[in-house]
């Protein structure tokens, strides 16, 4: 209820001997609204096909939260791009993400409190997970001749 009021204080010193003395201290700024506070990190695998996930500690534990994941070509937050459709806690990486960064944007907010938002940058570029062949052998396939073993006497 003290949200948009300015506080201050009066004191008085005195002392027998003394002129009394009276100072007057007031905030410059108004009282902001109570304060959002927490963290908020991105878990998972940055390959294509992974999936990433925000984990929220936030602040109040009751705070309405929103997500919106964009990308970057140049891994910097003020280089993105949102990824349409994107507004869940949960991100699987589309084949098209290949070669780029993934950063997600949360916002917590509740009545009474400022609302806070917090941008993520997944350091990692997205690559495709690597896929080793293993060939398949044919039935008609030619086993090349083997040395015959030695047999040393001692």
């Amino acid at each position: 209820d003290m949200s948009g009021r300015y506080v201050g204080v009066v004191v008085t010193a005195n002392k027998t001997g003394y002129t009394e003395t009276t100072c007057e201290i007031y905030l410059k700024e108004a009282i902001e609204k109570n304060t959002i506070s927490g963290s908020v990190k991105i878990t998972g695998e940055p390959v294509i096909g992974g999936n990433l996930t925000v984990d929220a500690n936030v602040e109040p534990s009751d705070a309405k939260i929103t997500y919106k994941w964009y990308y970057s070509k140049k891994g910097k937050l003020l280089d993105k791009t949102l990824i349409p459709g994107q507004t869940s806690k949960r991100y699987m990486i589309s084949n098209d993400m290949e070669g780029k960064y993934i950063i997600v944007e949360v916002t917590v907010s509740k009545d009474g409190y400022k609302t806070k938002t917090f941008e993520i940058l997944c350091d990692t570029v997205i690559s495709a997970k690597e896929i080793i062949a293993i060939p398949t052998p044919t039935p008609d396939a030619e086993i090349p001749p083997q040395p015959k073993p030695t047999l040393v006497k001692e």
